[in-house]
Parts: structure tokens; C-alpha cells; sequence
């Protein structure tokens, strides 16, 4: 008996180990793609699936809109944050997210909002050929 608690403690250490390492991993590449999408976007709009990178005093990180709003003030936008100190829960969810499809709908987002913008570059251009 006493060597199968030896055992199984022995096993348990294993795992822990193992499950520290994969976790720290998962957060470590949660954080180098959020950061990599906080360069390509633009901060303070939403994103598909309601993640926005926020901009607070002077800084900027990546995060999903916080659905319970409930504790909000001054018309502020709280956010689980995915690029400092990401729960693994955050991280799995975001991974999900990423497996169907999130960073093509980001990239159509942009897309669409580099069309929106040529479009009214194009107007204002017009106009100002016309005043000149």
C-alpha cells in the first residue's frame, strides 16, 4: 500500500509539472498573437466577436468586452484582457475563437474599413479640386 501512495504522489507531481509547462504555453502564445493583433488594428473599435484593443493611460492591450457590464462607469468598456496575465479560461476561449475563423474575420473587418476610408478619401479629393 505504502508504494502505491509513493507511487501516485510520484505521478501526481508528473502531472502538475506537465500541466504548469502546458498552461505557462498556452498563455505565452495567447499573448504573442494578441500582441502581434494589437499592430494590426486599430485600437479603440470593436472587433468581431467583441474584442477591441484598449487604450488606458498611455497604454494598449488586447482583450474581449467584458459581457457583465454591470460594473461599469463612466461609459467605460471593461475588457478580459488576453495580452497581460491571461486566465487559461480566457486563453481557450480565445484559442476556440481562433479555430473558427477569428483572425480572417478581423482581416475582412480591416478590408472593409480600408474601402469605407479610400471612398471618403476619394470625395474629399473631388472636392478639393473642385475649390482650387
Amino acid at each position: 500500500m505504502e508504494n502505491s501512495i509513493i507511487n501516485a504522489l510520484k505521478r501526481l507531481e508528473r502531472a502538475g509539472d506537465e500541466n504548469s509547462r502546458v498552461t505557462e504555453k498556452l498563455k505565452a502564445s495567447c499573448v504573442e498573437l494578441g500582441e502581434f493583433i494589437e499592430k494590426q488594428v486599430p485600437h479603440d473599435v470593436t472587433l468581431p466577436r467583441d474584442y477591441i484593443v484598449k487604450t488606458h493611460r498611455g497604454s494598449y492591450y488586447f482583450g474581449k468586452i467584458n459581457p457583465d457590464q454591470s460594473f461599469a462607469y463612466d461609459d467605460e468598456i471593461y475588457t478580459i484582457n488576453i495580452t497581460v496575465e491571461p486566465t487559461r479560461a480566457i486563453c481557450l476561449e480565445f484559442a476556440k475563437d481562433i479555430s473558427e475563423g477569428l483572425l480572417d474575420e478581423i482581416a475582412e473587418f480591416l478590408e472593409k474599413r480600408i474601402k469605407k476610408e479610400e471612398q471618403a478619401i476619394k470625395i474629399i479629393e473631388e472636392k478639393l479640386v473642385i475649390t482650387a
